[in-house]
């Protein structure tokens, strides 16, 4: 312990008895480290004075508790130009499960304003990042839509010389045939021959195997009209009927397409019915949902109609979401435009943001990197940059001691011209060290900013603001301190601790 002696000549004896020789009794007071480590702090001034008027030295702070305008505020106000605002601008946070986005709140304006009223920049955090709202985003995804063409040769088992039961309401219609052929004109595999000589409205109730109607999104169906009322129909539809497989009990759902000659097909020439089974979701009940049988209403209701049928593609969605398509991709392509957009523009106090979180080191399943690739965010870039040219952007990342990390990332910022710089989100142990780290991150010519979440010794954080002034100073975009317990005192009487002076000495 250091001892700060202080002598002081006691001359109580000399004044009471005046007639006593003189005595001079020398003794010490040795005055406490904390006392003495307070006055040395005491000694510095505001951080602010020991950097540039363009350096960035940040502080995250809750809006809430930056407008309270109490001790934390002061120090923040006096010690830092730019305050981070943190967690607020993440999907899962401001989007609803509608999709609505909540693009500001009271707190961050009124922060926002004071800040300005400070000379305090705002920085946000973090746009993009696995906080989602997942359940929204996937369920805009369509289901995985796969086919199962099924050539007429091998529907339900039948040969050539088989037939199909042709009905109406469920009664069997005279005259009216549905049986498999060898082939009809160009059409050289086996296909299904359809002819009525009476008025009627066949019905051919098909099965679907292993797949529901409810999995079904489109059959189409190859097609050749023999007679002018086959490819016309008096009713002017095609008609697909479900019911419950008994054609008795629940009332049938149908559903109307346009008849052949409307879906382009002419006589005596083969050509294609599509018919939309999506229609018909919202109106099945879950019984129906679960048929494996069809009725496909040929709307031939004319005398003597002929027709031929081909194979049958059946389109059907996967429960699992489709992640790959392209009706996939744009769909998420437009939210993130969309929320990036609105967020950046109902904020515009806010001078730089962290744009993505982790791009490299989050898993693969988080939406934004799943559907649009690794490099989301680069086009996430210029969305922004639509809305507002000149906000800086960084991207930030938590694993950057480990050097393939570092590596893709790099390799991934060389197409990345929007971006500005590079967030080096770390956490400060005894072994930390960010050497190579920065070496490896100048060299992409970005801004650096060194975003320290917590350290457990001054001297790691000495070591780590050392090790970010090999950076050239025109890339050192700043520091950033997570919270400032550790600074100052904040759990009892806000006095500077030893790690300020480490600070100190680091900035000058």
């Amino acid at each position: 312990m250091k001892k700060h002696t202080y002598y002081i000549a006691a001359l109580a004896a000399a004044v009471l008895a005046s007639c006593a020789e003189d005595n001079v009794a020398d003794f010490q007071i040795e005055k406490p480290d904390s006392v003495v480590e307070e006055e040395e702090m005491s000694s510095y001034g505001p951080l602010l004075d020991y950097i540039a008027p363009s350096f960035k030295l940040g502080s995250t702070l809750d809006p809430k508790e930056f407008r309270k305008e109490g001790t934390t505020t002061t120090i923040v106000k006096k010690n830092f130009n730019e305050l981070t605002l943190s967690g607020f601008f993440t999907h899962s946070i401001r989007v609803n499960s509608e999709g609505k986005i909540d693009s500001t709140s009271a707190d961050i304006i009124m922060a926002a304003s004071l800040a300005k009223e400070n000379n305090i920049s705002l920085y946000g955090e973090s746009l993009l990042s696995a906080e989602m709202n997942s359940s929204y985003l996937k369920n805009m995804l369509p289901g995985k839509r796969q086919e199962m063409k099924i050539p007429v040769s091998t529907y339900d088992g039948k040969s050539v010389g088989d037939t199909y039961p042709v009905e109406c309401n469920g009664n069997a219609v005279e005259n009216c045939t549905a049986e498999i052929v060898d082939g009809f004109d160009t059409k050289t595999s086996k296909c299904l021959h359809v002819k009525c000589g009476g008025m009627a409205m066949p019905v051919i109730t098909l099965n679907l195997g292993d797949h529901t109607i409810g999995e079904c999104t489109r059959v189409d169906i190859e097609f050749c009209a023999v007679t002018n009322g086959a490819l016309t129909g008096d009713f002017n539809a095609l008609h697909v009927r479900v019911n419950n497989g008994s054609k008795k009990g629940e009332q049938a759902v149908a559903a109307d397409y346009p008849v052949p000659s409307a879906q382009g097909c002419e006589l005596g020439k083969w050509g294609k019915l599509s018919l939309d089974l999506s229609i018909l979701k919202g109106k099945l009940t879950d019984i129906q949902k679960a048929l494996k049988s069809i009725d496909l209403e040929i709307g031939t209701v004319a005398w003597s109609s002929e027709c031929y049928f081909g194979d049958f593609t059946f389109y059907y969605e996967d429960n699992a979401a489709d992640y790959d398509g392209d009706e996939t991709k744009a769909l998420i392509d437009n939210e993130m435009k969309h929320y990036v957009q609105t967020i950046v523009k109902y904020n515009s106090d806010i001078t730089a943001w962290t744009l993505a979180e982790n791009p490299v080191s989050s898993s693969s399943e988080m939406i934004w990197k799943r559907v649009l690739g690794d490099d989301y965010f680069v086009q996430a870039a210029k969305y922004v940059r639509e809305e507002k040219a000149g906000v800086k952007l960084f991207v930030s990342e938590v694993g950057l001691l480990n050097s393939d990390i570092r590596t893709a990332l790099v390799e991934q910022l060389k197409s990345a011209s929007d971006i500005d710089g590079i967030d080096v989100n770390v956490s400060l142990g005894e072994d930390t060290d960010l050497s190579a780290v920065f070496t490896d991150l100048a060299a992409t010519g970005k801004l650096i900013r060194l975003n320290i979440q917590s350290f457990e010794k001054a001297e790691y954080l000495a070591k780590a603001l050392t090790a970010y002034k090999s950076v050239p100073e025109a890339q050192r975009y700043g520091v950033s301190f997570a919270k400032i317990d550790g600074i100052w005192n904040v759990s009892s009487n806000f006095n500077r601790t030893k790690v300020y002076q480490t600070i100190v000495d680091a900035l000058k």
